[in-house]
């Protein structure tokens, strides 16, 4: 969900980013928007990034569609490592990174 957002969709004084889902087919799509409360840390990775952007426009998003393919390093990773196949490292990894940052 936060592929998509939004420079825009971020409210620092308020500390509020508003998530939108798009649903239905062809001229039928209706955005549904509703407001998440930022935690302390996501509001200073935000701030970090924000300052990091060479791209001022509000309509760019906030997080650049990955280059590569994480899975596919992974797996690369597991098997230089000796990690048996099968192990779903990489899903708890990335469960466990949106666990920490809502906390």
């Amino acid at each position: 969900m936060l592929d998509y957002v939004r420079c825009k969709d971020i409210n620092f004084a308020n500390e509020i980013i508003t998530l939108t889902a798009y649903k239905g087919k062809g001229r039928n799509i209706k955005p549904k928007r509703w407001p998440v409360q930022m935690t302390s840390r996501l509001k200073k990775e935000l701030l970090q990034l924000q300052l990091q952007r060479k791209n001022k426009n509000d309509d760019v998003l906030v997080f650049e569609p990955a280059k590569v393919n994480l899975p596919k390093l992974w797996t690369a990773a597991y098997s230089e490592a000796g990690v048996p196949k099968g192990t779903r490292y990489f899903y708890s990894v990335h469960h466990n990174f949106g666990t920490e940052m809502a906390k």
